[in-house]
């Protein structure tokens, strides 16, 4: 039960930051953003990455759909892509120890 507590704060928190960013952003700077989000593709720029990458995705987020993360695993060389069940975006917060043994077993082997 503490857990599901500390996720209910670290929300309220996050939210509270978009919150206060929002704020402090006009309407026309955020629309324009979202345009610019929108139109850009940074795939080919992917394979530029050569570094070992991890990447880590929860079978349930809806930020990033399976696709996107696929793109990520096809375009990425040196990359390892981890599923981790049950989990949506915040794999670190919703299964630390097993997001915690991932990043481990990566950062040993490489």
């Amino acid at each position: 039960m503490q857990k599901h507590g500390s996720l209910k704060r670290i929300n309220l928190n996050i939210f509270t930051l978009c919150e206060e960013a929002g704020k402090q952003t006009s309407l026309e700077a955020a629309d324009n953003a979202l345009v610019a989000m929108k139109n850009w593709s940074g795939i080919k720029n992917l394979k530029n990455i050569k570094n070992e990458t991890l990447i880590i995705w929860g079978n349930q987020d809806k930020a990033y759909n399976y696709n996107q993360v696929e793109t990520l695993k096809e375009n990425i060389i040196n990359s390892d892509l981890r599923i981790v069940d049950g989990c949506s975006h915040n794999v670190h917060l919703e299964k630390p120890d097993e997001f915690n043994s991932i990043v481990s077993n990566f950062l040993k082997k490489n």
